[in-house]
C-alpha cells in the first residue's frame, strides 16, 4: 500500500470510525491537524521497509500503516467478511486480527499458535476486546492440521514472521531456548545465531527443510484460492552493533520467494499495486 493512498485514508471523514479505531488518541490527533501532503512525507521519512522510527508516535504510524495496509489488501482480494485467517509466529503482534476487526465488523474468524508464554499473554491481553473470534493455541505452529481440516483458511498470515521463523529453526538447531525465555531478550543473540550461518554458508542447510515443511502445511490448510501473505521490514537503528546486518535481513522475502519457488508447490505469486515486491509478497493456491 502506498502512502498516497494511506495519507487520502488518513484524510476521509470515517477514519475515525474504522483505521484510527486502534490508534492512540495522541497520534490519531496530531494526523487529523496534519494535511495528507505532510502525512505522505512523514510516512516516507520514517518507511518503508527499513524503519527510522523515532518516538512513540511513529512507532505508532508505522502500525497504523501495516493495519491499514492488511485492510486494504482484504478489499483488493475481495474476501469474505466471514473468513479465517491463520497467522503464523505471531508473537504478540496484533495488526492483523485489528484489520480482520475493523474489515469484517466483527464476522472474521482469527487463529494462532504460539509457544511462548510471555507473548502469548501479551497477544491475549491485547485482542481480549476485539468483536472478532480469536483462537489461540498453545502448540507449535507446524501443527495447525491437528485443530484444523485440510482447506479452513482463507488466508494464512506472515506478518513480518518469517524472520521469526528462521530464527526459530537455527535457534532450534543450535540450542537456544525460544520458549521459556523473554523473546526480545534472547532475540539479538538469535539474530548473531542466524547471521552467523549464513555467513558460513550454512543457513540454507539448516533452514530450508523446515521452513518449506511450514509452508507445504500452510498451503494444505489454505481452501483453493485462498492467499500465503507475508511482509518484511527491518530496525535500521542497531543491528549491525548487535553483529547482525540490516542488509541481510532486508532480503528475507526474496530468500523465501526463492526457497518457496524452488520446492515448487504451486503457489502463484499475484502482484498488487502499491506493495513492494521487496517487502511484500501475496501467493496464491
Amino acid at each position: 500500500m502506498d502512502f498516497t493512498k494511506l495519507a487520502e485514508q488518513i484524510k476521509t471523514v470515517g477514519f475515525e470510525n474504522y483505521l484510527g479505531r486502534y490508534v492512540p488518541t495522541k497520534t490519531r490527533d496530531k494526523l487529523l491537524e496534519m494535511n495528507a501532503y505532510d502525512i505522505e512525507k512523514l510516512y516516507n521519512k520514517i518507511f518503508p521497509g527499513i524503519v527510522n522510527a523515532e518516538g512513540e508516535t511513529e512507532w505508532d504510524m508505522m502500525w497504523l500503516y501495516y493495519r491499514a495496509a492488511w485492510y486494504d489488501l482484504f478489499t483488493e482480494l475481495d474476501l469474505p467478511l466471514d473468513m479465517n485467517i491463520y497467522e503464523i509466529a505471531t508473537g504478540d503482534t496484533i495488526c492483523v486480527p485489528q484489520a480482520l476487526d475493523i474489515y469484517s465488523a466483527g464476522h472474521g474468524k482469527y487463529v494462532t499458535l504460539n509457544l511462548n508464554k510471555e507473548l502469548s499473554l501479551s497477544f491475549t491481553t491485547k485482542t481480549k476486546d476485539m468483536a472478532i473470534y480469536i483462537r489461540l493455541i498453545e502448540d507449535n505452529g507446524t501443527n495447525i492440521l491437528n485443530y484444523y481440516d485440510d482447506g479452513t483458511f482463507n488466508v494464512v498470515a506472515f506478518q513480518h514472521a518469517i524472520n521469526d521463523i528462521v530464527q526459530t529453526i537455527v535457534s532450534d538447531a543450535v540450542g537456544i531456548d525460544t520458549l521459556n525465555t523473554n523473546w526480545w531478550e534472547t532475540e539479538p543473540q538469535m539474530l548473531r545465531a542466524v547471521y552467523s550461518s549464513f555467513k558460513e554458508g550454512k543457513l540454507k542447510g539448516i533452514a530450508y527443510d523446515p521452513f518449506i515443511n511450514i509452508i507445504k502445511v500452510c498451503y494444505k490448510s489454505l481452501k483453493n484460492g485462498g492467499y500465503m501473505i507475508f511482509n518484511n521490514f527491518t530496525r535500521r537503528a542497531n543491528y549491525e552493533e548487535l553483529g547482525y546486518s540490516s542488509k541481510f535481513h532486508s532480503n528475507y522475502i526474496n530468500m523465501a520467494r526463492d526457497w518457496i519457488a524452488e520446492a515448487n508447490l504451486g503457489l502463484e505469486e499475484i502482484e498488487i499495486d502499491g506493495y513492494d515486491k521487496k517487502w511484500w509478497m501475496v501467493l496464491r493456491k
